[in-house]
């Protein structure tokens, strides 16, 4: 660690908060007392239990330091971070939970395509919810339900005859309603079909229609037919119009395992900054749904794990920026010379959009070829439309991403492209004609054992001089009086009890105001009860209750406001970028509340948040405007932990910092291999 500031508290003692730690020692052999013996554990502080990390954000994942290790030497540690999905029943859906449209079918079978969050995932339940028509009888009348495991992922349902069929009453209108699946579907890859059949308007019942997403995948038949068709419904005024059923799946899926540092691990540092993203072919998520998980990080020496460590259970839900694809459509045939629309809709995005052609020649998920179409395309219109060039005949996606940050992006459905129709050699190709050869995403493994060296094994500890690190919180974050937080933080050679101790920098940095919090046993973390103190810089310490120069503050500063006086929360940029000195991108955030004020100060850190400075010293970044948007010119020396943050002028506790560090560096001169992108004639 780099150098501390020293600290003095209440009892007089001088806190030397000391430098970096040395994992420089003996080890003594241990021999196993037992069979399945654990590995030394690591202490993981963020996520906590409570936290949602919004999909597209970047979010840091940190571990104390200063561990034990089973074996070798603690400089030959290299770290891997994972991610967790737990086990266990979950929701399949796309609706809001609000029907836009009732459309009165008569004798129709009505499908909807949900792919699993992973594999294998088992159909325990279709969720039903059945509007009824006005002054006709609702309860205790036969439906027939529809389902269909397919592992090919081929994003059309097979003909009616391939499906499983249950009967059912409808029990109940208004709300959704469990009906189980008995010895369901298992899948280790693609999609479920769910749906229903219904006699409408005769039998009473409609069915409900969500207008919200803009993925269309509900699919109708004819009952007694044996072909599914892309489904159109007719709105109040009679125009066809495209939805999703609304209906719902309740899967049982596996605990899943995925990597989330490079190959051969990280250096031991304390933390990982992780761009958020779902696995490869789950499904966007709706309104307010979460899903569930836990990080992993592991210490390993010559590929053998030496210690290892789980965070609280914490949710990921929808991102907070998105892009979403709404055309080219899953399954449609674009031809050489057509003029075509490339649709998509955005949330809480700036500036310009890159359209890109992938092409997918082998099976895998992976495209073969982009070729970039158009660059700077303002996010705003929605929309760009396109001559479909001469094309290899085969499967496409359109991808669309911010100009601002590529990791914010959207790729269609798998579409394809033929020759003109007056070739007679494509001219009665469909989509049911290619789909068995689309390229489908390899299943995801379900998770292994997690302990891979339980057993009869000598193990050896590392030996460190007493030494406490803090792990969380570490700087940045926004907290209100009265929040339970949780403390955490590791330590070696320590086995008294620990003092928790608070500083406020806001008045004095130099000399900071030291109220202690509360003692605990000295098992990793305590829960800490935010006092009533508006700061916009105070720091938290542990320290040994009998050696106070053992110990550690958190690295950066954060806040304590007051409850509902509003929010700042930076979107762009967030951690992991990179941007050449010299030029020019945007800072852009969220404002909630009115008491958050018309004037916000802009600072920047190069030191990854320990320290602040004010952007620039103009009334530009002092006394900028609340509008959410502010075009920054990076005229800074190069640097690899860069931060800003951004701070209410009126209420200086309100404020919120870059999650992760991003990079400003040299110039590069141009890669002669990239792919350009002129914004051809309109």
């Amino acid at each position: 660690m780099a150098r501390r500031e020293i600290l003095t508290d209440v009892y007089g003692l001088i806190l030397i908060i000391f430098c970096a730690l040395s994992f420089d020692a003996d080890t003594v052999s241990l021999s196993a007392s037992a069979t399945q013996q654990q590995l030394p554990a690591i202490v993981v502080g963020s996520p906590q239990s409570g936290d949602d990390w919004p999909i597209s954000t970047s979010q840091v994942i940190r571990w104390a330091r200063n561990f034990s290790i089973a074996q070798g030497n603690p400089s030959d540690v290299k770290m891997t971070v994972e991610l967790l999905g737990e086990a266990g029943s979950q929701e399949l859906l796309l609706d809001d939970g609000r029907a836009d449209l009732t459309p009165e079918l008569g004798d129709k079978i009505m499908l909807l395509r949900l792919t699993p969050p992973s594999y294998p995932a088992t159909l325990e339940a279709i969720r039903l919810l059945v509007p009824t028509i006005m002054g006709q009888s609702d309860r205790e009348k036969p439906i027939t339900l529809y389902y269909f495991a397919d592992d090919q992922g081929r994003n059309s349902p097979p003909p009616v005859r391939q499906f499983l069929t249950q009967p059912a009453r409808v029990r109940s209108t208004g709300s959704f309603m469990d009906i189980p699946i008995p010895s369901g579907p298992t899948l280790t890859a693609g999609d479920f079909y769910v749906g229903y059949e219904i006699e409408a308007p005769a039998g009473g019942f409609t069915f409900p229609v969500d207008r919200n997403n803009t993925q269309r995948r509900t699919f109708i038949a004819d009952r007694g037919g044996d072909e599914f068709q892309d489904a159109m419904f007719p709105d109040a005024n009679g125009v066809l119009v495209q939805g999703n059923l609304m209906v719902r799946a309740r899967v049982n899926v596996s605990a899943t395992r995925i990597a989330l540092s490079p190959a051969g691990g990280v250096d031991n540092v304390g933390e990982f900054c992780w761009r958020v993203k779902l696995s490869e072919g789950q499904e966007p998520m709706m309104g307010s749904e979460r899903r569930t998980a836990r990080i992993r990080v592991s210490a390993l020496i010559n590929g053998e794990e030496v210690a290892v460590g789980q965070s609280d259970q914490f949710t990921i839900s929808r991102a907070l920026q998105s892009i979403r694809v709404t055309s080219p459509a899953a399954g449609e045939i674009w031809r050489d010379q057509e003029e075509r629309i490339i649709r998509w809709t955005f949330e809480r995005l700036v500036g310009g959009v890159r359209i890109e052609l992938l092409h997918f020649i082998d099976s895998d998920s992976e495209p073969d070829e982009v070729v970039c179409l158009f660059d700077g395309e303002p996010v705003v219109a929605g929309q760009r439309s396109w001559e479909v060039g001469q094309r290899t005949p085969g499967f496409y996606k359109v991808r669309v991403s911010s100009s601002l940050d590529f990791r914010i992006f959207d790729d269609s459905d798998l579409f394809v492209i033929l020759e003109r129709a007056d070739k007679a050699a494509g001219e009665s190709l469909t989509w049911e004609d290619w789909a068995p050869l689309a390229p489908s995403p390899p299943p995801v493994e379900p998770l292994p054992s997690l302990c891979t060296m339980c057993g009869d094994t000598n193990y050896q500890l590392a030996q460190t001089s007493p030494s406490i690190q803090l792990v969380t919180p570490n700087g940045g974050e926004v907290f209100e009086p009265g929040d339970r937080v949780k403390v955490t933080w590791g330590s070696q050679g320590v086995t008294e009890r620990v003092r928790i101790v608070l500083y406020d920098l806001s008045r004095n940095a130099g000399n900071p105001e030291v109220s202690p919090q509360l003692t605990a046993d000295n098992t990793g973390s305590a829960d800490w009860i935010v006092p009533l103190r508006l700061s916009d810089a105070v720091k938290i310490g542990v320290l040994s209750e009998t050696n106070p120069s053992v110990g550690e503050v958190s690295d950066g500063v954060f806040t304590i406001g007051i409850p509902g006086q509003g929010r700042l929360r930076i979107l762009m940029p967030d951690g992991g970028e990179e941007f050449e000195v010299g030029t020019e991108t945007r800072l852009v955030w969220n404002s909630e509340g009115n008491d958050v004020g018309d004037k916000v100060r802009i600072d920047i850190s190069f030191d990854g948040g320990i320290s602040y400075r004010v952007l620039c010293n103009d009334v530009r970044c002092t006394d900028a405007s609340n509008n959410g948007e502010f075009r920054l010119g990076l005229n800074f020396p190069p640097s690899d932990q860069v931060r800003l943050r951004l701070v209410s002028k009126s209420r200086p506790w309100i404020s919120d910092v870059t999650n992760c560090s991003f990079r400003i560096i040299a110039p590069r001169p141009p890669d002669p291999n990239a792919p350009k992108c002129p914004p051809p004639p309109r």
